[in-house]
């Protein structure tokens, strides 16, 4: 999971409530007046076309990419169902993620325990679905004729909420993670400085099965990749050091990191896969990535 700031996507317009014509707007009016519910907007292919360029085609929950095997599910953050969800969110932008079928389905996953690394034998029910756990008491909305119908009126009805799943266009989850040698995720030392942040990303790893084993292995191939790219840079950087290198060898030496630097950093932008991941290692590793002369003697 990584943080992705909304205003960088415009609100698709179907669904901006400013405006009475919007299907959104029109669809939750009949959702106020009649008893069974209908949720249609949000699926529109603009919706999900913003949603892909917010997240770059990834999963908002476990950053797998998921364009190459399976179509987007749009998500809703909270649960729209009618009878204990939020109904009134269904087609409200801030309340929808893209994501991949394992983060929002539920199903049973076979899991790694994210403090201790060690397979649980036993299978587990993971995945959204409608779940959405709280501490403390859920949002309410009555709609009367003094209620307006707007996008900031929608959105503060559940500002006062207290989520125990994290959001990553809201919450600063960046510094919330860490992972293993083995790619397990588990809680970073700064959420282990709160009992409340403690709460959130243990209950978010839990719901979400974000430890899955497929999950899990496909981010272990990542991380052994790139390992094997420090592990170069290590040993260029040694060689680099050496007083005895001659010039013609030294400038191939400056040039081959050059383009080890490049390729760790792509693991670190925000639309490669398990980019939060990548981030967390490189920067224990090498801190900020450091400047280098480009092949030619340019700068990087």
């Amino acid at each position: 999971m990584r943080y992705f700031d909304r205003k960088r996507v415009d609100r698709p317009s179907c669904l901006d409530m400013d405006k009475k014509t919007s299907a959104a707007h029109k669809e939750l009016q009949k959702n106020i007046q009649n008893k069974k519910k209908v949720f249609n907007a949000y699926g529109n292919d603009a919706v999900k076309a913003a949603l892909e360029k917010l997240f770059h085609g990834k999963c908002a929950y476990c950053e797998s990419h998921y364009s190459a095997t399976q179509p987007i599910d749009v998500e809703h953050y909270r649960p729209k169902n009618a009878g204990t969800g939020y109904f009134w969110l269904a087609a409200v932008w801030e309340n929808l993620l893209p994501s991949c079928i394992d983060c929002n389905r539920e199903r049973y996953q076979l899991m790694f325990d994210p403090l201790t690394g060690v397979l649980v034998k036993k299978e587990k029910k993971a995945g959204k679905h409608d779940h959405f756990p709280l501490s403390g008491p859920k949002a309410a909305v009555v709609f009367d004729k003094a209620f307006i119908i707007n996008n900031i009126n929608l959105a503060a009805t559940v500002n006062a909420e207290k989520s125990l799943l994290l959001n990553p266009t809201i919450d600063q989850v960046n510094v919330l993670f860490t992972y293993t040698d083995e790619a397990i995720i588990a809680p970073s030392k700064t959420a282990m400085t709160s009992q409340v942040d403690m709460a959130r990303v243990d209950k978010t790893i839990e719901l979400l099965g974000l430890n899955r084993v497929g999950l899990v292995a496909k981010r272990k191939e990542i991380l052994l990749s790139l390992n094997v790219l420090l592990y170069t840079v290590d040993k260029l950087t040694l060689l680099l050091r050496d007083s005895t290198l001659i010039v013609a060898s030294r400038e191939l030496v400056k040039d081959l990191l050059y383009y080890l630097f490049k390729e760790i950093q792509r693991t670190c932008e925000p639309n490669f896969p398990y980019s939060l991941m990548c981030k967390t290692v490189v920067e224990k590793r090498l801190g900020k990535l450091p400047s280098v002369a480009t092949p030619g003697g340019g700068g990087a």
